[in-house]
């Protein structure tokens, strides 16, 4: 609460919060729009009517689809990421109860795949650097497309 009030306040020694779910969703939307932009840049979002072709919040499948190599640890973070995209990180509930139960977690516990850790924060800025690294810089994307273009 104090870290809350200082910021709040304007003090300008207090780190700004770690604000939980909203912030989760923000970091999933993060993820999803690097790893699209890395999909876009290498054609594959790109239906042959010119459409864009990826509608999709799978985290996974979208890095799978990239190639980027993830851990055990990581596809765990983009799965609870997902749970934040789709209704944690903005409903009080799910649209389907089986999202509220526990399950097998990586460390051996049970556990709700929506909650929140300490560590969050940490993981998901090391998971978006990892992801940055793979795509082009716009200057390159912009050349490949127009290298593209008929």
């Amino acid at each position: 609460m104090t870290e809350l009030m200082s910021f709040t306040s304007g003090e300008e020694d207090t780190e700004e919060p770690f604000t939980g779910s909203v912030a989760m969703m923000l970091y999933g939307f993060c993820i999803e729009n690097l790893l699209k932009a890395g999909l876009v840049a290498s054609g594959a979002a790109v239906l042959p009517n010119g459409n864009f072709g990826l509608d999709s919040h799978a985290l996974e499948d979208l890095a799978d689809e990239l190639t980027v190599s993830l851990s055990e640890e990581e596809r765990e973070l983009m799965e609870r990421l997902e749970h934040f995209i789709s209704w944690a990180g903005r409903y009080p509930i799910p649209l389907y109860a089986d999202a509220l139960y526990p399950r097998d977690l990586l460390d051996g516990s049970k556990g709700v795949i929506y909650g929140l850790s300490c560590m969050d924060q940490e993981r998901v800025h090391a998971l978006i650097l990892r992801v940055q690294a793979l795509l082009p810089t716009e200057e390159e994307a912009l050349e490949a497309s127009m290298r593209s273009r008929p």
